[in-house]
This record gives C-alpha cells, sequence and structure tokens, in this order.
C-alpha cells in the first residue's frame, strides 16, 4: 500500500538509516522514482529475490520483488522533512492543471497520478495536465 510505504520512507529517514526496503507495486515504485528525479530520495532499485545485489544489500526478505531505495543526507540534515497525504481512501482530491498550487512557496512538491502517469506538480504544470493529488513533499 503507498501510503505505508511512502511513511516508511519518512521514518526511515527520522531514525537516520542509510537505506530503506520496500515491497514491490508498480505505483510504489512510480512514485519513488518521481521522488529521486525531485531529489528527495537517492537512487531507487527493484531487486529480485535471485539477483546478487539483493542478496549483498540484505534486501530479500521474502521470495518477493522488493525497492530499494537510498537516504539522501546533506551535512546530517535529510532531504526529505515531511510528507502529507492529501488524498485519502474516503475522500480523493483532484486538481486541474491550472489549479495546482506550489508547495511552501516552490520549495516543495506535489506528487500527481495523471492519465499520463505519476508526475510532480511542476511536470504536470508544464504538461497541462490534472488528476489526482497523492500528496505533498518537502
Amino acid at each position: 500500500m503507498l501510503s505505508n510505504d511512502l511513511i516508511q520512507i519518512k521514518n526511515s529517514y527520522m531514525a537516520r538509516k542509510d537505506q530503506v526496503v520496500l515491497p514491490y507495486s508498480p505505483l510504489t515504485h512510480e512514485v519513488v522514482r518521481v521522488l529521486s528525479k525531485r531529489g528527495y530520495v537517492g537512487e531507487v532499485k527493484v531487486v529480485s529475490p535471485d539477483s546478487e545485489k539483493g542478496r549483498k544489500e540484505g534486501a530479500l526478505t521474502s521470495t518477493r520483488k522488493n525497492i530499494l531505495v537510498e537516504l539522501l543526507y546533506t551535512q546530517g540534515v535529510r532531504h526529505l522533512n515531511e510528507l502529507r497525504f492529501l488524498s485519502k481512501p474516503g475522500r480523493k482530491i483532484y486538481s486541474r492543471a491550472s489549479k495546482l498550487r506550489k508547495v511552501r512557496q516552490g520549495f516543495g512538491d506535489l506528487i500527481i497520478s495523471t492519465s499520463q502517469g505519476i508526475m510532480s506538480g511542476n511536470e504536470a504544470r508544464r504538461r497541462h495536465v490534472g488528476g489526482e493529488v497523492i500528496c505533498e513533499v518537502f
């Protein structure tokens, strides 16, 4: 579930861990890939049960694929400070491209699920597509 995976990343940052292992799902992989592209997390790797890399990193806890996410720090300061979910199972939030707002005067990002895939709010505004607003990060 996406919310559990993203909260696990946030909690791992707060615990000063170097990496976090998440169970694989296509939605989680795309959202984490956008976070990596925007600089909130480091390298994102999908490790399979039979890969040497997965065994060496200790990332394999089951026979399923996992996502290995590197966490970034600059002089001890974490790159992801806060993560808030806007759409929840009981209340989905949708927005047009023209109504997408900036987060923290442009220092944060929105993560949007659009018809063209998962993307940041800036990219959605640039492409003129709206969609479900998943969360905001800063």
